[in-house]
């Protein structure tokens, strides 16, 4: 059976980035004790050194891996110092969990499917923040 973390910092500063980092690795080493195989499908490195904005990972094994994937399923605190803002008043970190089941290859249908060439949408007016979306339509 296989079944998938992915761990996210969210919108959360580089102090959740942290967290998702070490929790990558503390998850990786328990299901190793726990005798489940891990593998790092991805990582999205964060701001800084020893930081992941978000990761995922296969896990394989037995029965055991849904009981291992539902019990680190949700939000996850972490309470401590920042490691990057010594003075930072702060001291409660959050990250998401959330358990994926892959589907089987075979099971996928590419007939079920549509390409649908779009047109991207044109660049805000000046003037606008740059984040603003600007919708058209024909």
């Amino acid at each position: 059976m296989i079944r998938r973390l992915q761990i996210t910092s969210g919108r959360g500063p580089e102090e959740c980035c942290w967290v998702v980092f070490q929790l990558t690795h503390f998850l990786t080493r328990l299901a190793g004790r726990k005798g489940l195989k891990t593998d790092l499908i991805e990582a999205i490195p964060g701001d800084y050194p020893n930081s992941l904005k978000s990761a995922l990972i296969s896990v394989e094994g037995s029965q055991k891996v849904n009981d291992f994937v539902q019990h680190w399923e949700g939000t996850i605190q972490w309470i401590g110092q920042s490691p990057f803002r010594p003075n930072h008043k702060r001291k409660s970190w959050f990250v998401g969990v959330t358990t994926l089941t892959p589907m089987p290859p075979e099971s996928i249908n590419s007939r079920a499917f549509r390409m649908n060439p779009i047109e991207t949408p044109p660049k805000p007016p000046a003037g606008l923040p740059p984040d603003t979306t600007v919708v058209t339509t024909r």
